[in-house]
């Protein structure tokens, strides 16, 4: 792993059965990348390219079929139950619908103090909590995210969904995690409450020093959170870049239409710009070549015919594309040459 890296992902795939096809569909597909400490790293896709397998891959909720989860120097995917519970206490996930992932018949204080009952009974603390001493952290936790005392005699039914977010962040941060992965964690919320959702990660990240992988399809909210931002379509990353760089210097055709899709708060601007329209729809069949070229607009033959890799551009942007990765040279070779 890199010195400033808490997580690397290497090669990751996950593969799901389908009827007679032996392999299977492929959900995420050789999928590699890093994530810094302290960083927020947006993962940002239409739905059905494979953000929600991959974090759940990386946690371990579904096993994944080959490659590698590094965290914290032990590689997760080699891991036994016992010590992958242990590791995971480090790792912590934030779902889309808080109200699914909330026990309706736990209090609030209960939901917050599920993970230290566990862990505690497990002896996987530093010391064991008495009932006073879970108290307090369950207060403590309310405090951080911005919730009266008061809401820990509710129930999640009592809750608004904002409120209901908040309680799944603080269970997420009782363990006091190395890293969250947020699986979009606001995209169920309104807009207004979305923004003190973010405000509330990123002030999290700053007072505690947690990493996060923020998923989300809307690329104003990674913009927003997050220092980098991965593309993802058909299972695969075909675009890294500083977040920064979603103000329009983006080099994927792919990326260039999701943000194109994406509205701007002013009327002038929003009455100017073109909409990128892609042909067809995102599809689970496999394709020679580039998985992106059927609706490609830019796309030569070459591109039909093989696969580009994610490779580096200048300096932390990377792009899985033959018209953008210096190798446009490689679209003048003949039929014979390509084989």
């Amino acid at each position: 792993m890199e010195n400033d890296s808490i997580l690397e992902v290497r090669n990751l795939s996950t593969y799901f059965p389908a009827g007679r096809n032996i392999k299977g569909i492929k959900a995420i597909d050789d999928i590699s990348f890093s994530l810094r400490k302290g960083e927020i790293l947006g993962i940002a896709g239409e739905s059905g390219c494979g953000k929600t397998t991959l974090v759940r891959s990386i946690a371990q909720l579904y096993r994944p079929t080959s490659g590698s989860v590094y965290f914290r120097g032990r590689d997760l995917c080699s891991l036994d139950n016992r010590k992958l519970s242990e590791e995971r206490r480090y790792m912590q996930m934030v779902f889309q619908n808080p109200y699914s992932s909330l026990d309706p018949k736990m209090r609030v204080d209960a939901i917050i103090a599920e993970p230290l009952r566990i862990y505690n009974r497990r002896g996987l603390l530093e010391h064991r909590l008495t009932k006073d001493e879970m108290e307090r952290c369950v207060d403590i936790l309310l405090d951080k995210v911005n919730l009266s005392r008061k809401y820990k005699e509710r129930y999640p039914k009592e809750l608004s969904g904002g409120e209901a977010q908040r309680v799944a962040i603080a269970r997420a941060i009782a363990l006091k995690p190395d890293v969250i992965l947020a699986d979009e964690a606001v995209s169920s919320l309104d807009v207004s409450i979305q923004l003190q959702i973010l405000s509330l990660l990123k002030s999290l990240k700053d007072e505690m020093g947690i990493s996060f992988i923020f998923i989300s399809h809307d690329l104003k909210s990674i913009e927003r959170i997050a220092t980098r931002v991965a593309i993802m379509y058909k299972g695969r990353i075909v675009e890294i870049c500083p977040a920064v760089s979603l103000d329009g210097k983006v080099s994927h055709p792919y990326t260039k239409a999701l943000l194109s899709a994406t509205y701007v708060a002013d009327p002038a601007i929003e009455k100017k710009r073109k909409r990128i329209i892609l042909d067809g729809e995102l599809s689970t069949e496999e394709t020679d070549g580039c998985p992106f070229h059927p609706r490609c607009k830019e796309r030569t033959e070459y591109c039909t015919h093989h696969a580009p890799k994610l490779e580096r551009v200048e300096e932390c942007h990377c792009v899985s594309c033959w018209m953008r990765a210096g190798l446009k040279d490689k679209n003048k070779l003949s039929s014979e040459e390509w084989k």
